[in-house]
This record gives structure tokens, C-alpha cells and sequence, in this order.
């Protein structure tokens, strides 16, 4: 069986949409004779968990809870004792593209020993987090002849939900990232197809 580098912040038993997905390509990939190494962050304390969806994914699997640098106990604290501006403050300059990028150097040494010791013929990344791509990115430049397929279960910077101005140091910031990333990934995954239209007139020039 071929074996795919899967790579998921958000992995059962941690609950919620996103990981409904994630749960349910884990439990029939083997169908289609590819075998997943999942890596996936050590769930926290304020996680909200479903042992249901952990019992889908076949017990066979292998699951490598990464723990990473995350600052969401400093932000509860800033909150807590009033410090909300400083708390915004962070979160809008400091978190980039999330607050889980610093989960990305961890992940990234992980999956480069898995990828060597399974000999690993797939990375795939799921977001958001879209910090997840940049996991991606770099073990795309580690590993060129390795194909990455780069899920969007959300849209990054297209996002109508986000809340920065596209003139703003941050989005610029962010649409470099998300620009490395489809000029990178071998193959893209979106949810919808309106999503994979706007990308695709937005990045005609990267997606083949």
C-alpha cells in the first residue's frame, strides 16, 4: 500500500466541521490503497473533543501528536485581566497567518523523519489553520520530487469573513504565503467549486 504524509493541525478525537473532513478521508484513503501517516498537533486542554469520530479512523493508522509553541494561554491571561488591546494587538501583527504558526517548525521536523522513514509518496496538507500549507511549503522544498496535494476547506486571503483590509501589511504578507503556496503544490483541493473559481482567476497564471 502507498503511504501519504497527512498532515492536519485539527485530528479526532478534537471535534468540529473541519475535522469531521479530515476524520473521514483518514477512514477511507486505505479504501484506495493509500495508507496515511497522520501528523496532527496534541490536542489542549480547551479543546472541544468527539471520542466518536476517533473510533472512524481504522486502528492501523499511525497518529503523531505534535506538540508546538501556541500563545493562546498568554492571550486568555491578557484577556483576563483586561489587557484586551494589547491581546488584539498581538493577534493582528504578531500570529501570522495564525495563531499557530509556531506549531509549523515542530510539524516540519517530525514529517521530514517520517517522510525518510516510510518513504512517504505523498504530502498532503489540510487547512485552515492555513499555517498548515507552510508545513507544506517547506517540505516541498526539501523534497521536490515528492508530490503535495494543498487542501483549502477554507479560502485564505479570499476569506469574506476576515476582518484585515487587502491594503493592509498584513494581507500582503499573507497573499505572499498563499501565493508560494499555489505557485508550489502539485495539486489543489477547495471546497466549493465558486472557491476553486475565484483562486483560479485570481492565481490563472499558477494553477495548471
Amino acid at each position: 500500500m502507498k503511504k501519504v504524509l497527512f498532515i492536519a493541525y485539527n485530528c479526532p478525537p478534537v471535534g468540529g466541521g473541519g475535522v469531521l473532513r479530515t476524520a473521514k478521508f483518514l477512514k477511507f484513503l486505505q479504501h484506495f490503497g493509500w495508507n496515511p501517516i497522520v501528523v496532527t498537533a496534541k490536542p489542549a486542554k480547551v479543546s472541544n473533543f468527539d471520542v466518536k469520530l476517533l473510533k472512524e479512523i481504522p486502528s492501523d493508522i499511525l497518529l503523531h501528536r505534535i506538540k508546538g509553541i501556541t500563545p493562546f494561554f498568554l492571550l486568555r491571561v491578557l484577556k483576563k485581566i483586561g489587557l484586551s488591546v494589547i491581546r488584539q494587538w498581538l493577534e493582528r501583527h504578531c500570529f501570522i497567518p495564525d495563531k499557530m504558526a509556531g506549531w509549523v517548525p515542530f510539524a516540519c521536523r517530525m514529517s521530514s523523519k517520517l517522510i525518510n522513514k516510510h518513504s512517504c509518496e505523498v504530502i498532503y496538507t489540510t487547512s485552515p489553520p492555513h499555517s498548515t500549507h507552510l508545513i507544506g511549503l517547506r517540505l516541498k522544498k526539501r523534497f521536490p520530487h515528492i508530490p503535495w496535494v494543498a487542501d483549502f476547506r477554507d479560502a485564505w486571503c479570499e476569506n469574506p469573513f476576515r476582518q484585515f483590509s487587502r491594503d493592509s501589511h498584513r494581507y500582503m504578507r499573507e497573499e505572499k504565503m498563499e501565493q508560494a503556496v499555489f505557485a508550489s503544490a502539485d495539486a489543489l483541493i477547495f471546497n466549493t467549486v465558486s472557491c476553486r473559481d475565484a483562486h483560479i482567476k485570481k492565481y490563472q497564471s499558477l494553477i495548471r
